[in-house]
């Protein structure tokens, strides 16, 4: 009877929606991640909750956050695995990495090592026709060990409220956006795609290159809408990473169709860090030789 070892007594987050709280399991009490359903929520809500519940206690990759399933007391609730207190979003990780002022090389090396790994869990996502809709390093988990692993949680975090821009989609729909980090055609035509999220994927490396530097800072929200209507999307590259230019800048092509899959962008990037290694190899049998 799962809703009896659930012990919710934490703080709530998010108005109400997301609360921390333990989950006993094998005599074990594993900390989790509680998403609530309001009791107030509309039919479609609830269908969509359920179909949420559905599709993420089926997924199983090392870098997507855990779904141990979902209880209907006292409210209807998922429950995620929960990060522990040594983990911290993308984001904040690259918030303190920047205060080290890390050099460039190590920078790259970090931007393909946890590329690597988000692009990995993505194309796992593809081959399912599933998609994410909110990618961003707010959205990505960093442990302790550097292992990334997915989630969508960011939205119901007040520190990202600004993030989420209310606009009109499709056939007059309000609804909120991250808008700095859409394709043109998740705005204007509320389509979303595996390839809108390789849009959003190429934002995300930018910010990894940045150190978490706020798409389009110099834009308030009307001009970053305007930009995307009329397929204006520049965002200036570190040019110490030149050798992932070609790379971001085909995930931001205006048609979808001529952007890379996810598995294709995972090939790649899974090529560039064996040649890091291989670079590291030679580089540490050169020192062993001299000694």
């Amino acid at each position: 009877n799962i809703k009896r070892r659930i012990d919710n007594r934490h703080q709530i987050l998010g108005g109400g929606e997301i609360c921390q709280g333990e989950l006993q399991l094998n005599q074990s009490l594993i900390p989790i991640t509680i998403r609530r359903l309001l009791p107030n929520a509309s039919v479609q809500s609830k269908i969509s909750f359920f179909n949420e519940i559905s599709l993420l206690t089926s997924l199983c990759h090392p870098n997507i956050i855990h779904a141990y399933g979902f209880c209907s007391e006292p409210s209807i609730s998922l429950l995620i695995e929960s990060s522990d207190i040594s983990t911290v979003d993308l984001y904040q990780y690259l918030q303190n990495y920047k205060q080290e002022q890390p050099i460039k090389t190590i920078l790259y090396t970090t931007t393909v090592f946890f590329a690597t790994q988000i692009s990995s869990a993505l194309t796992y996502l593809e081959s399912l026709h599933i998609y994410h809709r909110d990618l961003a390093a707010r959205n990505c988990l960093v442990s302790i060990d550097l292992n990334i692993k997915l989630h969508d949680l960011a939205m119901c975090n007040e520190i990202y409220a600004d993030d989420y821009v209310l606009v009109t989609v499709g056939n007059d729909i309000q609804t909120r956006r991250p808008i700095r980090w859409c394709a043109w055609e998740t705005i204007c035509l509320n389509r979303f795609t595996s390839k809108s999220d390789v849009f959003s994927f190429g934002v995300l490396l930018w910010e990894i290159l940045t150190m978490a530097e706020r798409p389009h800072s110099l834009l308030d929200d009307e001009q970053v809408l305007f930009n995307l209507r009329n397929s204006n999307h520049c965002l200036t590259i570190p040019s110490y990473a030149d050798d992932l230019i070609d790379l971001i800048l085909s995930c931001w092509n205006k048609c979808d169709y001529d952007r890379p899959s996810f598995y294709q962008l995972n090939h790649l990037l899974s090529q560039k860090q064996q040649q890091q290694q291989q670079f590291l190899t030679m580089k540490s049998d050169n020192y062993q030789q001299i000694d």
